[in-house]
Formats: structure tokens, C-alpha cells, sequence
């Protein structure tokens, strides 16, 4: 019901603007979405970096961003989508949740929990798994964010639990990037179909509103799964299986300092797999994932050297998972509720010009962290496990010389039931020229345990480890950044990382039951380089490569779900009557899976038309993924029976919309 009143609510704009629209209305819809210039995107202040804003050059990290013209252009519909295009990224997807892998770590049947993500600087992980949702479970259209910042590396020193990684901080549009009404209506392959309104609006000396309603649902393609290939199991074939449904509201408020957000998504998704052993080909699995949030955040510049931040929080978080199994056992279901509010405040002061100190103190206080599984037979779990946690950090950046800037920092993480943590950062960024920077990053973070692997327990079967610490991970690397030309960006890095205390399942010899347990470490080493190029003729691209080598330490094997290679490029060009063609590739080199066999590398081909000059208010995009139809997989996790998950062949998707 939802979004056919969002496709009503976009035709009926289409036709009220064809019958009356305004060139000056017009003309503002046009410079919206002019070509971003390089200098334009190199101006784009980041704050995830060192949590106020800098420019990517003089941030103490490997920054990329994302923007919206790059949405628009190369059809990007997902935050996972968006990210796959970076240097160092690719995706998994079980055909439930899409999985991010960073610098060759993305291990299968786990939670996207060592990456962070942030909504306008709200943490998104949510707080009983930990896990982010980067594909449809975000629950927040692409047409609502301005951009996208990614800070690689680990984050802990300034954002705690999970950013070992990579920090990723999804901005939302402002009235300084866009104003009106804009209503999107979008139809596609395996029955796609939704619609998302957008409404950004400074009210003059009042406050500065951004909200966002969406709509989605998906019927799916029809799968087949050769291990599954018998006549009691469809011959294999999961029909109808793939569904994908999902709303978002998200509001947002601005006045003199003071920003009020508001969230609330659901993504209900069919499991077609048949993951778990559950009974294949049914109607009755599925997962539902509800995700909210309330923030109110004050900013206010003390005197010309102070700045003071304050905010306060509420988030909740509900799963509900339906999993079909054959009597007596019947259907397994599964819950969780988790509720929590918290607080942070910063300080920031510069004592000097060229020093600037900040501290900060975050306190958060889970009081709802309750799970719950059942099936016909017998109550397996169902208890409330509520934890505190505090921090405190500090930061110290010296500009010591016009050219050279050190970053010091170290943050501490005290939680109820689960060790300390401190993480250390440190930076050194040097501008030889200006037109070139060095920058030499040391890092650590650190996950804390999930509550699922601190608490999880089934009488005969598993038992909870209440010694179990938080993982940790070291990060050295160096990066150059070059401004080759005034249309020419590049960047080359090399980088060493090494995890431990890594979380895995284990079985105790002394009762033969399961346990989760500190005891895997990682080493990894790998290069990168990308380039990125906008012409004023209104051609432009990008491409990157990266050599990444993940292994266990002791071992010259790779780890699974890691593959070696990746390489990803695009083309634009963009046409005086405000036609673009884009093409963007993907090539991923073969990767291990659990059941120690080898999936094939694949290469992917996505081609975009996109126009602004069908009539003055109306834009359209039409993006064929897949282009050459490639059938590729990505590993399954220890859940599945088949190794490989086959992916989505060629589809294609076309969104239209109107701009009030």
C-alpha cells in the first residue's frame, strides 16, 4: 500500500509539473545536478576522520567520498552499492544480507560488525549483534544523502567498538546542497517497485528541515540451487522465494546549533537458500529488521578559539527471524529487542593557532538487550542481558609547520561485563607542494563481544564464555596523494594490518560443547592505487586497483572470502543537452570458501543513461546491472549446504524524478 501511493504521488507530480512548471525553478533543478568538479569534490568537508571537519588532504586518514552525482550517475540504489566502487571494498551477499570486505577481511556466517557506520554521525550498529545493515536493510534512500564519507583504517580512538576497519558517515542533504520537493518513482527487474519523497526546506530565521519517506518492495528472482536439485525440493529451484520488502522515515530539524533527527526503518526479507537446514523452498522464512533512533545535538562555538558539542540519544532495535523445519521440531523462531540512550559531549580548544586539542566523553546504558528462540518443542534461550559502557578520548593535532601536521590520540572504552579497551592513534601528514600529501597512519581498534557471544547458551549443546575479550586490531600504512592536474586526483597506499583475539567458535575437549573463544589472528599486507579524473569538456572517471594478502598467522593459506585481486574503473560522458552515459566495471579474483573450494573470479559490466533534459522539473535514470549477464557467486557461510551463493544475472532498474 505504501509504495503504490508513493508511485501515484510520483505520477501525479509528473503531470502537474508538465502542465506548469517555472524556468527559474528550473534552472535551480539544473545547477543541483551539474557535474561535480574536482575542486568541488576536494573541497567537500569530512569530519568522521578526527570528528570535526577537514578537507580529504589534511584529514589524518585515507579518506574517500562518495557523492550524489556519483549516485545518480553510475545508478548506485545502496550504501553497499556505493561502497563496492572504492579501492579496497567488495561485497558478499547471502541472498538475506549483503556483507562489506575491507583490505581482504570479510569472514562468512558473521555480522558487517567491524565496520561503523554512521548516519549524519549517529552510530547505525546496532547494539545486540553489533552488526551494520549497508544493503536494503539501511532503510534510507540514496536520494536523500549528499554524500558519503569512508575513512579506512581502524576508527576505535575516536568512535570505540567495531571500527576496525573502515568508518563509514552517510550525509544527509541540507539546504545548502538542496532545496524542494522531490518525489522519485522506481520499477525494475524481479519486480521491483517503490517510490521515495524528499523535502528539503530553510524556513527564513527559522529552522532547516530535511525529511524523507520510502518505500520498497521486490518480488525476487526465481533461484536455482543445484544442491537442492531433487523432485521433494522444487528440483532446486527456490521460486518466489526472494522477496523484499522495506520502508524509512527519517526527519531531520536545524536551528541556531541545535539538530534534531529522527528515524525509523523496517526490511522484511524471504530466505530462498534454504540456510540453516531449514526446509527448502518455503513460504514461511523470512527475517524482519526494525531500526529507529532519536538524537538531539547542540553546537556552539564558545569564543573564537572553543567549541563545545552535546548530544543526546535514544535507539531500539528489533529482529524477527521464521525458520521452517520438518516435524516434531516444526518452525524455529527467533527474536531480539534491544533498547539503549546514552550521551557524548566534546571539547574542543585551540590554545595556539597552530595546535588544537580535543576531549570527549560518551556514556551509554543498554537497558534491553533481550533474546529469545523457540521451536514446537522447547524454549532454547530467552533471557535480557543489559550492559553500561563509558569513554572518554583526547586528541592533540600539531600544525607544526605550514606543511606538516601531527595527530596524536587515545581513547579509552569501559564496558560493564567485558575488558577495557585503549586504542591509540597516531598521524603524520606532510604537504611537500600543494598539490601533493604524504601521510603516514598508525592505528588500533577493537570490537567488544557481542552479546550473542558472551550469553548464548543451549543445554547439552552450547555454553557462554564469560573470559571472552575484545578483538583487536594494529594498522600501519602510508599514503600519497597527488593532484596531478587541475582535472587529475591520484592516490597510492600500501598497508599492514594484524588482528587478534579474534572471535571464533570452538568445542571444549572436555565436554564436547560449542563455546565462542579468543583464537585466531590475521595478517595482512596489500597495495592500492586509484586515479580519478573530471574534465571540463564533461568526461570524467575513475579507476582503482588493489593487491590484498589476508592470512591466518602461521599460515600461507588465504582467508576465506578474500579475494587477492580487485579492480574497479567507470567512464562518464555527459552530453551539452544533459544526457550521461556511464559504465563502471568490477572484477574480483577468485575467492576461498568455508567448504575449502574456490569460487571463480568474476567480472560485472553496469551501464547508466541518465538525463536532467526530458522537461525542466523531471529527471531519469535507467542502469542495467550486469550487463554481460556474467553468472558469478559469493561465498556461502558455515549456515549453508552450497558453497557458493549465485548472484543476480543481468536486471535492469529506471527511476524517475520530479523536482518542486
Amino acid at each position: 500500500m505504501l509504495v503504490r501511493h508513493f508511485l501515484f504521488a510520483a505520477s501525479l507530480g509528473i503531470g502537474v509539473t508538465l502542465a506548469a512548471s517555472t524556468p527559474a525553478n528550473a534552472q535551480e533543478s539544473r545547477n543541483e545536478r551539474e557535474i561535480m568538479s574536482l575542486d568541488s569534490l576536494l573541497s567537500i568537508p569530512v569530519s568522521a576522520a578526527a570528528k570535526y571537519e577537514q578537507l580529504t588532504p589534511d584529514a589524518p586518514a585515507s579518506v574517500s567520498i562518495i557523492t550524489r552525482d556519483q549516485f545518480m550517475r553510475y545508478g548506485l540504489r545502496t550504501v553497499g552499492d556505493a561502497l563496492t566502487q572504492l579501492q579496497g571494498f567488495y561485497g558478499s551477499y547471502d541472498r538475506n544480507y549483503f556483507y562489506l570486505g575491507v583490505r581482504g577481511f570479510s569472514r562468512p556466517t558473521d555480522y558487517n560488525n567491524r565496520v561503523l557506520l554512521m548516519l549524519d554521525g549517529h552510530v547505525m550498529n546496532e547494539n545486540f549483534y553489533n552488526s551494520a545493515f549497508l544493503g536494503t536493510a539501511f532503510g534510507i534512500s540514496l536520494d536523500v544523502v549528499d554524500h558519503i564519507e569512508v575513512v579506512r583504517g581502524p576508527g576505535s580512538a575516536l568512535h570505540g567498538s567495531g571500527a576496525m576497519l573502515a568508518v563509514v558517515n552517510v550525509i544527509t542533504k541540507s539546504s545548502t546542497s538542496s532545496r524542494g520537493l522531490d518525489i522519485t518513482a522506481e520499477a525494475g527487474s524481479f519486480g521491483l517497485r517503490g517510490g521515495t519523497a524528499t523535502f528539503v526546506h530553510a524556513i527564513p530565521s527559522g529552522p532547516e528541515i530535511t525529511v524523507m519517506a520510502t518505500g520498497t518492495e521486490a518480488t525476487g528472482p526465481d533461484l536455482y540451487f543445484p544442491e537442492f536439485d531433487h523432485p521433494l525440493t522444487n528440483r532446486g529451484i527456490a521460486a518466489g522465494r526472494d522477496w523484499d520488502r522495506g520502508h524509512g522515515l527519517l526527519g531531520v530539524a536545524r536551528f541556531r546549533g541545535l539538530t534534531f533527527s529522527i528515524l525509523q526503518t523496517s526490511r522484511k526479507k524471504g530466505m530462498p537458500a534454504g540456510a540453516w537446514e531449514t526446509v527448502f523452498n518455503s513460504d514461511s522464512a523470512w527475517t524482519l529488521d526494525e531500526r529507529a533512533f532519536a538524537e538531539l545535538r547542540w553546537i556552539h562555538d564558545l569564543n573564537a578559539r572553543t567549541n563545545l558539542e552535546v548530544r543526546g540519544y535514544y535507539d531500539s532495535y528489533s529482529y524477527d527471524g521464521l525458520y521452517p523445519y520438518e516435524l516434531p521440531e516444526g518452525t524455529w523462531v527467533d527474536g531480539t529487542d534491544a533498547q539503549w540512550f546514552g550521551g557524548e559531549t566534546r571539547f574542543r580548544w585551540d590554545p595556539i593557532p597552530t595546535n588544537r586539542i580535543q576531549v570527549g566523553a560518551e556514556y551509554r546504558k543498554t537497558f534491553q538487550a533481550e533474546y529469545r528462540s523457540r521451536d514446537n518443542l522447547y524454549d532454547y534461550f530467552n533471557e535480557d542481558l543489559p550492559f553500561t559502557n563509558h569513554s572518554f578520548f583526547i586528541q592533540n593535532e600539531w600544525q607544526t609547520t605550514p606543511q606538516l601536521s601531527l595527530t596524536l590520540g587515545i581513547r579509552y572504552d569501559s564496558y560493564s561485563d567485558v575488558a577495557a579497551a585503549v586504542t591509540p592513534r597516531a598521524a603524520i601528514v606532510f604537504h611537500p607542494s600543494d598539490r601533493a600529501t604524504a601521510k603516514l597512519l598508525y592505528g588500533s581498534a577493537f570490537r567488544a563481544p557481542s552479546r550473542w557471544e558472551l550469553y548464548y547458551e543451549e543445554q547439552d549443546v552450547w555454553k557462554v564464555n564469560p573470559a571472552l575479550q575484545p578483538e583487536t586490531i594494529r594498522t600501519l600504512e602510508a599514503v600519497w596523494e597527488q593532484r596531478i592536474s587541475t582535472s587529475v586526483w591520484a592516490t597510492v597506499g600500501v598497508f599492514d594490518y594484524q588482528m587478534t583475539d579474534l572471535i571464533d567458535e570452538s568445542i571444549d575437549p572436555d565436554d564436547d560443547m560449542s563455546l565462542y573463544q579468543n583464537v585466531s589472528r590475521v595478517r595482512a599486507t596489500g597495495a592500492e592505487g586509484g586515479v580519478q579524473i573530471s574534465l571540463p569538456s564533461g568526461f570524467g572517471g575513475y579507476a582503482n586497483y588493489v593487491f590484498q594478502r589476508a592470512r591466518p598467522v602461521g599460515s600461507e593459506e588465504i582467508l576465506t572470502n578474500s579475494p587477492q585481486h580487485l579492480f574497479r574503473a567507470g567512464a562518464y560522458h555527459t552530453l551539452p543537452p544533459g544526457l550521461t552515459v556511464a559504465v563502471n566495471v568490477s572484477y574480483d579474483h577468485e575467492r576461498r570458501t568455508v567448504q575449502d573450494t574456490t569460487l571463480d573470479p568474476f567480472l560485472l559490466v553496469h551501464a547508466t543513461v541518465s538525463t536532467t533534459a526530458l522537461h525542466k522539473r523531471l529527471s531519469a535514470s535507467l542502469t542495467v546491472r550486469n550487463l554481460l549477464n556474467a553468472s558469478y557467486q559469493t561465498p556461502g557461510g558455515f549456515e549453508h549446504l552450497q558453497p557458493g551463493i549465485p548472484q543476480d544475472g543481468r536486471h535492469a532498474r529506471l527511476s524517475a524524478t520530479v523536482h518542486f
